[in-house]
């Protein structure tokens, strides 16, 4: 949501539930506390309540904090895939009321009655290390997104701010299009980035910057030869 809009805008009284990501995907602009709070007082005003998304938050390491401390009319969500780089363990958590939770659970029984056994336990070792994982997370988000910002002054065929957070950018290409440069970049670079088209922006890409640094700074050269194709 930008920053000048009233949320009240988007919002009435039919409305049921507010999604929103936090930080923001693609991205990374982040939510402030006046944001979230007006959010907030939107969403009770409706009768509704808000499910916001903090995967990418947790990029803030120990300065990230869930709205759900600003209420219980937040439902958040997290997991350890995007800020620590555990995605093959699927595993994630909810913050929310205790009944609503309980329902949650008994839902998820339900439709996903079991989980593999071995990725549970590597979460557990994972959730028991996560200050390891995350200074290590950190320094490689860090320095990949330091070789992006003088990625960037190499590049005028690209328009993007940096967030200071985060493990994607989201650039828009001033003359071209998304699919276009995704279609290279699969098919002659081998080397992938997500058009803008999911996002309803077709004239932009998602870039990841969440991977090994060797492998970071290939991708860009890639990336530089496509640009200056396309």
């Amino acid at each position: 949501m930008p920053r000048e809009a009233d949320p009240g805008d988007f919002v009435s009284s039919r409305t049921r539930l507010i999604v929103v990501t936090n930080l923001h995907n693609p991205t990374c602009a982040r939510f402030d506390e006046h944001q979230l709070t007006a959010l907030a007082e939107t969403a009770k005003s409706a009768g509704a309540r808000i499910l916001i998304d903090e995967v990418y938050l947790q990029c803030l390491f120990d300065q990230a904090a869930t709205a759900f401390h600003l209420g219980n009319v937040f439902v958040a969500t997290g997991s350890l895939t995007k800020a620590y780089g555990l995605g093959g363990l699927r595993c994630g958590w909810i913050l929310a009321e205790p009944d609503l939770c309980q329902r949650m659970w008994n839902m998820k029984d339900l439709v996903d009655p079991s989980s593999v056994h071995s990725k549970e336990l590597l979460s557990v070792i994972a959730l028991r290390n996560l200050n390891r994982l995350a200074a290590r997370a950190k320094t490689l988000i860090d320095t990949n997104r330091a070789l992006l910002r003088d990625f960037l002054k190499t590049c005028p065929q690209l328009d993007v701010k940096v967030p200071d957070y985060g493990t994607c950018v989201f650039p828009r290409i001033k003359n071209g299009d998304g699919d276009r440069l995704f279609d290279m970049l699969r098919n002659e670079y081998d080397t992938e980035v997500v058009p803008g088209r999911f996002f309803e922006m077709p004239d932009h890409f998602r870039l990841g910057i969440g991977m090994d640094t060797a492998g970071f700074v290939e991708g860009l050269a890639r990336l530089k030869q496509a640009l200056e194709r396309l």
